[in-house]
């Protein structure tokens, strides 16, 4: 087997500390003059093609599968489907009883505007059967009785227009919906307005709204409702000291990333990635291998682990964890695994300053992952906006966007605490980022190595960031936003030479969207 030299300690770790990024600058890569183009193999070109048909084939089959649930029609909802409403209600709920609360403090006046409370209602009252039996609940707690009277009255005509069936379990929360929305125009609800099932199912399959639903105003249950409307308010408070946070770390990063831009124009940033000669196609060749393993493991087990009722959140970090066994190709392929580490980026120089790069880098971020929200926004109103849905479109999931780990959002067990950030902040931050910053940007910038500077960090940055972007589950329309994210992953790992950062940056976004939805859902 071909024997590989050990990498050569770039001249750039004897410089100050304090320059990063990639030297940007129109000059050829720096290596030895005059060698040969790194080109492509049989084997690196047979690696592509299973790279692009993979990814090509996972973009079909989310965009199918997320077209095909939004159609769908009829069976109860899952929490995921009540995400939206969820929130909606926590918010409003919250801010109105926050309002409240500083109407009474300070004797000011400070209310929830109803237009806006309609406007916010009637943008979630579409979607599945116990959407929008949620907005009636929000409506009958916000609005009053008599207009979640009227709403709940335009569901049943609906119901009968398009011929829906409601499930046994739908028509149990309807009923419940039903008794409590008119117990409370009557001013008469008592210990008998909910039956034992009709309570207990509210609770179990609308979850928070549902529990709101059982403690109305007019309930005199004082004690319970204070417990549930005090959740909407911690909530509500949660996400207005995010939407502050975010307003200063985006500010932050501002300033970060116009000082980058500057520094770089002025020629001060030197990256300290170094290529190599003749390893890029044994590299592509374990990019195709982990995909190949990655999901053909998980199309293989997937029923397999349905029959015999494993938990597929303890299964997800295995699969990840275990997929990592693809490093062992270039090790048979003749590079010693000394070497795979330091070509990957397994290894660490300065590790104390890699760990404080970390959140400076993703500081500079954010903007460009706020400006591309942005655009997608701006693009998907400006192309989605309609009025009713369709007869065909009554009561189905409708377009969502979500992450299968959202599914579990709703739970606050420990157990599921646990196993989300297992999945979300460990093993993919460390998975994703030695499968594709580690093994494909290796890759990519060596194969790429004759071109200018410039040009092969700003192609393989954005290579990396679509395929990245592309295989995770949330759909087209966020391949963008992750892609943006990848960018800055990228470019870290450019700047430090090291793959710890860019595995903490990953972290630290996984981390902060983890624990802000756990908090306010």
């Amino acid at each position: 087997m071909t024997q590989y030299p050990s990498e050569r300690e770039p001249e750039s770790e004897q410089r100050d500390d304090f320059t990063v990024m990639a030297e940007l600058v129109s000059e050829p890569a720096t290596g030895t003059p005059g060698r040969p183009r790194n080109r492509l193999s049989i084997g690196g070109i047979v690696s592509w093609l299973v790279v692009i048909a993979i990814t090509v084939g996972i973009i079909a089959l989310v965009a199918t599968t997320q077209q095909v649930v939004s159609e769908t029609v009829g069976g109860d909802a899952t929490s995921g489907d009540l995400l939206q409403v969820q929130l909606a209600g926590k918010m409003l709920v919250g801010q109105k009883e926050l309002m409240a609360t500083v109407e009474q403090v300070l004797g000011t006046e400070a209310e929830i505007e109803t237009e806006t409370i309609e406007e916010a209602i009637d943008r979630a009252n579409r979607g599945t059967f116990e959407q929008q039996l949620a907005c009636v609940v929000l409506t009958n707690e916000l609005l009053g009785a008599d207009e979640a009277l009227e709403m709940l009255s335009d569901l049943d005509e609906r119901v009968i227009k398009h011929d829906f069936k409601p499930s046994e379990n739908q028509s149990i929360l309807h009923d419940g919906v039903t008794n409590i929305v008119n117990a409370c125009v009557d001013d008469s609800f008592d210990d008998a307005t909910l039956s034992i099932e009709e309570e207990e199912l509210l609770g179990e399959k609308m979850g928070w709204i549902g529990r709101l639903a059982t403690v109305p105003a007019a309930s005199g249950k004082t004690v319970m409702r204070e417990e549930v409307v005090s959740e909407a308010m911690t909530s509500a408070v949660i996400a207005s000291l995010a939407f502050l946070g975010g307003l200063v770390a985006l500010l932050a990063g501002f300033v970060l990333a116009v000082r980058t831009i500057r520094s770089w124009k002025q020629g001060e940033f030197e990256g300290r990635f170094d290529n190599r000669e003749g390893v890029h196609n044994i590299y592509i060749e374990t990019f195709a291998i982990w995909l190949v393993y990655f999901f053909g493991i998980q199309f293989a087990i997937g029923s397999w682990v349905d029959a015999m009722g494993f938990d597929p959140l303890v299964v997800s970090p295995v699969i990840m964890f275990s997929s990592l066994i693809a490093l062992v190709w270039p090790v048979i392929r003749g590079i010693p695994f000394s070497q795979v580490r330091q070509d990957i980026g397994w290894t660490s120089t300065k590790p104390l300053q890699d760990f404080f790069a970390a959140p400076v880098g993703y500081l500079a971020t954010i903007p460009l992952v706020l400006i591309t929200l942005l655009v997608i926004f701006s693009v998907s109103g400006l192309g989605m906006q309609s009025g009713a849905p369709a007869a065909t479109e009554e009561f189905s999931r409708g377009q969502s966007v979500s992450h299968p780990l959202q599914e579990y959002v709703g739970e606050s067990s420990a157990y599921v605490v646990l196993w989300v950030i297992l999945s979300a902040c460990v093993a993919a931050p460390i998975v994703e980022e030695t499968v594709f910053r580690g093994i494909l940007y290796r890759h990519l910038r060596d194969v790429t190595a004759h071109w200018r500077v410039t040009a092969t960090v700003a192609f393989s940055s954005l290579v990396n960031a679509f395929i990245f972007a592309a295989i995770h589950p949330q759909g087209v329309m966020w391949i963008p936003v992750l892609g943006s994210l990848a960018v800055g992953f990228s470019l870290m790992r450019e700047w430090r030479r090291s793959l710890y950062p860019s595995m903490i940056m990953h972290a630290i976004h996984n981390g902060l969207v983890t624990c802000l939805m756990f908090t306010i859902l």
